[in-house]
């Protein structure tokens, strides 16, 4: 395995500009406290990942290792309202404790190599006051190192929810600051092979 040097910046084309807020805290974040070890020694499949999902302009969400190592894009920090930017590194099992909960099984079966595609579901975030729900679409694709195994997932987000639509219905949510799913439909296979 070739190692790396550790001041290497793989985040570099994102000094200034469109998708510089969360890359330069990723680049500055101490990473060496984290599963994933010191930015410079990250394996190719892990860079790569992270550039992508900071690439992109919709809301991404990336899961790596056996802890769920937290990254997300500009366009996702919304969503965590005020756990941005702390949910950065963290695992993804307490950033959405709640989430992970109900969607664990989803979960297990992107880590199996599957992806999978939940549509059309009423989230309760807690994090966003000024919208405290919010339906969802979520495509959720593995992620594999650079041994081919899967290592992680991505979660692709797009909001349904219309910007001017007041509070939504909360079925047998309590009042507490938990987040709730609440499913539309079942989530479906989408891999291919």
């Amino acid at each position: 395995m070739q190692e790396f040097d550790a001041n290497l910046d793989p985040f570099a084309s994102f000094q200034s500009g469109e998708g510089a807020g969360v890359a330069e805290l990723i680049r500055s974040f101490d990473w060496s406290a984290t599963p994933v070890g010191a930015m410079g020694l990250w394996p190719r499949s892990l860079r790569e990942s992270v550039e992508r999902i900071l690439k992109e302009r919709t809301p991404h969400f990336l899961c790596w290792g056996t802890s769920f190592v937290s990254f997300y894009n500009d366009a996702f920090a919304p969503f965590l309202g005020s756990e941005h930017p702390d949910a950065l590194g963290k695992p993804y099992t307490t950033v959405s404790a709640a989430f992970w909960l109900q969607e664990r099984p989803m979960i297990g079966t992107v880590m199996a190599g599957k992806s999978q595609y939940l549509e059309n579901t009423i989230v309760h975030t807690p994090s966003r006051p000024e919208r405290s729900f919010g339906r969802f679409t979520f495509v959720l694709t593995p992620v594999r190192n650079d041994g081919g195994q899967v290592e992680g997932f991505i979660a692709q987000v797009t909001e349904l929810t219309e910007p001017e639509s007041g509070p939504m219905p909360s079925p047998g949510h309590s009042g507490d600051d938990e987040a709730l799913v609440v499913r539309a439909v079942p989530p479906k296979d989408i891999s291919h092979g």
